[in-house]
């Protein structure tokens, strides 16, 4: 309590639990602790104080001289579980929005390298999982982009994600042209961690627009 109030015990004594450690949101702890108390059972719950601006964890026992209250800071793990619901539901409305049904699927830290080569890059592009990870993903495939990459790169940064047609290669030399999408990746640290590459295979749809101008 003293390193998460930043105040000693002894300005702590004495005081009320609601005032030091909850704010506004005191009737939620309230009857949590009531609840304890009517029927001697301990009870789990996570709260936001203002008080604090943090998520906390909430243990109450009921005890002899009344309750005993453990405390714990998860503010670290519910900003992780929020980064990682918001990119998660971004996730899902840009593969909506964009109609994409991804074929080919694979994840590359920010230098380029795989670090994720899902079966079906493997039946598209005839590189095994194997192969594929740690290879930079242009590289590997022989990417030509629609711009320059560094305009590319840098509209993904600002806009955390990147849309257009490229051309790749097999791993037998023929051309594959898809549909890329890319998602920024962030850490827990809200940091760009890596990206993900979804890819639609339009080969064969570009060949019958050839063939019909």
């Amino acid at each position: 309590a003293e390193f998460l109030l930043q105040k000693p015990q002894e300005e702590l004594l004495g005081k009320v639990i609601w005032d030091e450690f909850v704010g506004s949101n005191q009737s939620l702890a309230y009857g949590q602790y009531r609840k304890v108390m009517a029927k001697k059972t301990p009870v789990h719950f996570e709260m936001f104080s203002d008080r604090l601006s943090l998520w906390l964890e909430i243990n109450v026992y009921p005890s002899q001289d009344g309750l005993s209250v453990f405390i714990r800071n998860i503010q670290e793990r519910k900003q992780a579980e929020d980064q990682i619901r918001d990119y998660t539901e971004m996730l899902k409305e840009q593969v909506r929005l964009l109609d994409l049904d991804p074929d080919y699927t694979f994840e590359w830290t920010l230098d380029g390298q795989i670090i994720f080569w899902n079966h079906g890059a493997e039946l598209g592009y005839q590189w095994t999982k194997e192969e594929a990870l740690g290879k930079k993903a242009s590289v590997l495939l022989k990417t030509q982009f629609p711009q320059p990459l560094e305009e590319i790169n840098e509209e993904l940064m600002h806009n955390g994600r990147w849309m257009g047609e490229v051309i790749q290669r097999r791993r037998d030399g023929s051309a594959v042209v898809v549909r890329s999408c890319w998602l920024l990746k962030r850490g827990v640290d809200g940091n760009p961690s890596g990206v993900l590459e979804f890819n639609k295979d339009i080969t064969e749809q570009k060949n019958i627009e050839k063939e019909m101008a």
